[in-house]
């Protein structure tokens, strides 16, 4: 009975792991989706030098959130 206690235990703990990871997972996705669209929200070229000014600035930003949280993301992730 023992044996079949710790193999139940082992497979809700396996259980568990997938669940904690499908929502690391699932964090991670929607970054890189709000990530895609603030990118492309900006990709537009169009406009006088001040309009494409401000979306240089924008893109900087993305780019300085993209750097810092990168590295987290991925950790989440794995």
């Amino acid at each position: 009975m023992g044996c079949f206690q710790e193999l139940c235990r082992r497979w809700e703990q396996y259980v568990l792991d997938h669940q904690a990871y499908t929502g690391s997972f699932e964090q991670c996705k929607s970054w890189v989706v709000a990530m895609r669209r603030k990118l492309q929200s900006q990709a537009d070229v169009k406009g006088d030098k001040r309009s494409v000014q401000e979306r240089i600035e924008k893109l900087q930003v993305c780019d300085e959130i993209y750097a810092s949280n990168w590295s987290r993301v991925v950790k989440r992730c794995h």
